[in-house]
């Protein structure tokens, strides 16, 4: 919390000292991955049939700039001429606390998204003949809509131009829901034309995962 950090200190002739903006930044990334799978080997088939399965959480926290505080000592206070610039009336005001002006910026909450990510898939290598297999598969991928762990959520739907807050006037998710089918083909095949010479080839349909792209702030 921004408890735990110095105040930023100016005294008019010294280095600052303490907190600087910006520096008091936490970031936690934890992925939990399942991947389980079944072979089954039968005559010239090589089937295996699986899962995988992904939650992703991002906590992000950023204080912002002077989150603990920032104070400046002048010399104005304690100089008769009330001018700034003098590094001894500057340190004076600092040990009496006479402070000149003094800032405070709100800390912006901490981020936390979550998601998560199905896979299923099915193949099966068939190998043909001696020289030639053929790789056939199966897969269907399903990304859950990004979701947060405190609820701060909001986004403007383009259509009406109203603001959708997360809890309030929509779903965890803003209201966005992904397709829940996404299958994607794959066909390749390997052939020995030779002991040293092998010719591959392959086709695949694959879909992108977006909450890996997803920035920080």
């Amino acid at each position: 919390s921004p408890m735990d950090a110095a105040p930023s200190m100016g005294i008019t002739g010294f280095t600052t000292f303490g907190s600087q903006g910006n520096t008091r930044v936490d970031q936690a990334d934890n992925i939990f991955q399942y991947a389980p799978s079944l072979s089954w080997i039968h005559g010239k088939h090589s089937v295996k049939v699986g899962a995988q399965i992904r939650r992703h959480q991002y906590n992000f926290f950023n204080a912002s700039a002077n989150f603990a505080g920032s104070y400046s000592f002048t010399g104005e206070i304690t100089s008769t001429n009330t001018t700034a610039g003098n590094a001894v009336n500057a340190l004076a005001e600092f040990l009496l606390g006479d402070v000149k002006t003094a800032s405070y910026s709100i800390p912006q909450p901490m981020i936390g998204r979550r998601g998560y990510n199905l896979g299923f898939y099915l193949q099966d290598d068939w190998k043909i003949t001696p020289k030639l297999t053929l790789n056939l598969g199966l897969r269907d991928e399903y990304e859950s809509p990004m979701t947060t762990s405190n609820g701060m959520f909001a986004r403007i739907d383009p259509t009406t131009g109203q603001m959708l807050v997360a809890g309030k006037n929509a779903s965890a998710s803003l209201n966005l829901y992904p397709p829940r089918v996404n299958l994607g083909p794959r066909v390749g095949l390997a052939y020995a034309a030779d002991p040293k010479t092998v010719i591959r080839s392959a086709f695949g349909v694959f879909y992108y995962q977006l909450f890996s792209i997803v920035g920080g702030v």
